[in-house]
């Protein structure tokens, strides 16, 4: 499915996100903006919203990178994983998530880092 969302500033169209959806999976194909209203940041201010949004509506994967990575990947040889996002609600909990899992991200990369 296509997907297109625009950002307004008093009615007129300022930001787009263009991409494609094949729900829970979205995938952006073309960010742009006004040159014009550089300095208030729209693009940052619609995908910061567009995040949101996909975090409020259940997303499990924004992919910012080229669509159908899996099909495009299987005709190189290997795949490493540039980022992670993780969202993390207040409390307790949260808190206590977010600190073991940068301790384990955090072992695993010095062990790699000295396999290499």
């Amino acid at each position: 499915m296509l997907d297109l969302s625009v950002l307004y500033l008093d009615d007129l169209p300022v930001s787009f996100i263009w991409g494609t959806v094949r729900w829970p999976n979205l995938s952006i194909l073309k960010p742009g903006f006004d040159q014009s209203l550089s300095q208030i940041s729209p693009g940052v201010v619609h995908l910061a919203r567009h995040i949101q949004d996909s975090i409020e509506h259940h997303a499990t994967e924004i992919d910012y990178g080229p669509p159908h990575f899996e099909y495009k990947s299987s005709c190189g040889k290997t795949y490493r994983e540039l980022s992670t996002l993780y969202y993390y609600r207040n409390g307790i909990k949260a808190r206590l998530l977010r600190f073991f899992r940068n301790r384990l991200d955090a072992k695993e990369m010095v062990i790699s880092d000295s396999g290499s």
